[in-house]
């Protein structure tokens, strides 16, 4: 019985092996089959026209975390922007001089307090939202 173990374990694995590979061969004839239709639809050309990804309403529904989380993304976004462009740094200063020390809730805060008291932009782009929030909150840094 011990010899016969081995054998009966050995074609248990190639029937598995054979059924994944006849799903392999099945999963590579049906992309095969899909190819042409997607290579048409690639034809058209595809334009993109997106200079943001939430507006205030979406922001809204974020929880809590999510919500430190994207403004301190746009902040970090704004400060590093001088860098990647150039810019000279008097001109983000004023934000940096503010955030410094300020935790991603009270970032949030910033903009959320921003949002209630501007319901009519609550379907603007979001990240023009922070940098207005911040604007206004860092009034004190601007020179």
């Amino acid at each position: 019985m011990t010899g016969r173990a081995p054998q009966a374990i050995m074609g248990a694995s190639y029937a598995v092996g054979g059924d994944v590979k006849l799903l392999a061969f099945l999963a590579v004839l049906t992309l095969l089959a899909l190819a042409p239709a997607r290579l048409a639809a690639q034809r058209e050309p595809v334009e993109v026209h997106v200079s943001f990804f939430l507006h205030g309403n979406d922001y809204q529904k974020l929880p809590e975390v999510a919500k430190g989380a994207y403004v301190t993304g746009v902040v970090d976004g704004l400060l590093d922007a001088r860098a990647a462009f150039g810019a000279p740094k008097k001109r983000t200063a004023w934000l940096e001089d503010c955030v410094v020390g300020m935790s991603s809730e009270q970032l949030a805060a910033i903009a959320d307090k921003y949002l209630r008291e501007n319901p009519e932009k609550w379907n603007w782009p979001m990240n023009d939202m922070v940098y207005s929030a911040m604007f206004d909150a860092c009034r004190a840094h601007r020179k």
